[in-house]
């Protein structure tokens, strides 16, 4: 499928995705055609139940089902420890149905846990109403609308080109940066500008949780809430294909230090994004800056993450190499990121590897990656995945 027919089949959610009719839909919208979205098999009381209540009212709307996963082999050499499993992380089970001007997305995830079990995450629940191409709102809880990847690639790894998310983009639970998914309301919107389009996103949510590697989704600890706005500008033309903008993320987080003791602090967190997805290239760029400004006198925390990630395609084979920054700063350790991201500092990250897409159903790949923290400790890691979207 060409990559603008998965893209426009969604109304107006412009070129995106990966080479090769690779194109995932983007964003929260569910699409009109009903392309693989991110999504893996499971048997679960939950969604079976969900799934069927949709299915057996076909008269009253149009509902899809996709299913999607992965098995992956990790080996890794980490501070002197080597260690090596096979797994299956994740599993993904996505339903969608729309009804007019009316679209409703589940997104179910079970995911194993560090004591091997596995666990159901409702990923993204939400109902949304289109009003015209300039106007549509969605309320529920969604993939925020940061940089380009986070609503861009969801949990299907058949999708990305690499076996996982850039770092600093990765999912809460992943030990990212970014608030990857939020709960409240979601508007967007596009312009048209000659050939050129122009998109806009807004969003209205519950702040960040006490720990980053949460979500809160029903109660807002200090009821607070969370703006996000982002532009992105779509030239046509000769640069058809090539997505550019930015974002502008503010927030109040209530959180402890090392000692326990509350500190709140002030969010205000800016992105740029560069993609260009044409002619057998796969070019994705980001940037950000948070900045934690404590209350009552207390130091600001800044912290920069970036990466390039770039691959180009000879028929199915796409060859790729990412390379990552995230630098946590000079000063005091900022008490939000210290149990986690920051807690072994500043680092640098090389990825390279190869994506063989075997039909269209399965992506085959085989990775290395190199990590070099500040603090000058080292991890070494090999990955093969077998990614099927169905």
């Amino acid at each position: 499928m060409d990559q603008a027919d998965s893209q426009e089949s969604k109304g107006f959610e412009g070129r995106n995705g990966v080479c090769r009719g690779r194109g995932q839909p983007r964003g929260w919208w569910p699409p009109r055609r009903s392309p693989r979205l991110a999504a893996r098999p499971v048997v679960a009381v939950a969604a079976a139940t969900l799934g069927l209540v949709l299915l057996a009212a076909p008269a009253r709307a149009q509902v899809a089902l996709n299913l999607y996963g992965n098995a992956d082999y990790h080996a890794m050499k980490d501070s002197g420890q080597t260690t090596n499993a096979f797994g299956t992380a994740l599993a993904d089970v996505f339903l969608s149905g729309t009804k007019e001007k009316l679209s409703y997305l589940a997104e179910f995830v079970f995911e194993v846990g560090d004591n091997n079990e596995f666990a159901v995450d409702v990923e993204r629940l939400q109902l949304g109403y289109q009003v015209t191409e300039w106007f549509r709102v969605a309320a529920g809880r969604f993939h925020t609308a940061f940089g380009y990847i986070n609503d861009s690639y969801h949990h299907g790894a058949y999708y990305l080109l690499s076996t996982g998310r850039p770092t600093f983009v990765n999912f809460e639970d992943g030990g990212g940066l970014i608030p990857a998914h939020s709960v409240g309301l979601h508007i967007d919107g596009r312009f048209h500008l000659g050939s050129s389009r122009l998109r806009y996103d807004a969003e209205l949510a519950n702040g960040r949780a006490a720990t980053s590697d949460q979500v809160t989704n029903r109660i807002d600890p200090n009821n607070g809430k969370a703006v996000n706005l982002r532009l992105r500008l779509e030239p046509g033309g000769v640069l058809d294909g090539l997505v550019f903008g930015g974002n502008v993320y503010l927030d109040t987080i209530d959180t402890t230090d090392a000692l326990m003791v509350p500190v709140r602090m002030s969010e205000q967190a800016y992105g740029a994004h560069l993609a260009y997805m044409e002619h057998n290239v796969h070019l994705i760029s980001e940037t950000a800056l948070f900045r934690h400004v404590e209350s009552n006198g207390g130091p600001t925390h800044q912290t920069v993450a970036t990466f390039v990630e770039l691959g180009y395609s000879f028929a199915e084979l796409t060859p790729y190499a990412r390379y990552e920054r995230t630098s946590f700063g000079s000063g005091p350790v900022d008490p939000y990121w210290a149990a986690g991201a920051a807690a072994r500092g500043s680092f640098h990250v090389v990825t390279g590897g190869l994506n063989y897409l075997a039909s269209d159903s399965v992506a085959l790949k085989l990775e290395g990656k190199y990590q070099h923290f500040d603090s000058n400790q080292t991890s070494k890691g090999l990955s093969a995945q077998v990614a099927y979207a169905f």
